[in-house]
């Protein structure tokens, strides 16, 4: 960031908990940000994205295992999708298609045994 980057930008103070903190800090040692304030940055820009993203579609968070991820990793790199999200988006969306036609048809199948006893 140079000099004129630093003056268009405002400082704020933040309070966190130490656990909170702790826990920034192992990331940034895992190398996942550089600093705090990227950490810090990044977590604002992900929530306004967030944020924005009302209307039709609406953005979901999916925790996942270390050997989930590496499967999701591994069919990346044999060319099953783009990336990670991609990837993700696609499973979540063919199991609620898959999941939604079977309550369907259990529902049918109930209002068919319901119909018998009338």
């Amino acid at each position: 960031m140079t000099l004129s980057d630093e003056k268009s930008q405002s400082r704020i103070t933040v309070r966190l908990p130490p656990e909170s903190l702790e826990k920034i800090e192992r990331l940034i040692a895992e190398g996942k940000f550089k600093n705090l304030s990227d950490f810090i940055r990044q977590a604002i820009d992900s929530f306004l994205e967030e944020l924005a993203h009302e209307g039709p579609a609406q953005k979901v968070s999916v925790r996942l295992s270390r050997s989930e991820m590496t499967q999701i990793i591994n069919a990346i790199e044999n060319g099953e999708a783009v990336d990670e999200e991609d990837l993700i988006r696609i499973a979540v969306r063919e199991y609620i298609r898959r999941r939604l036609r079977e309550i369907q048809n259990e529902n049918l199948r109930k209002d068919a045994g319901n119909e018998g006893f009338q």
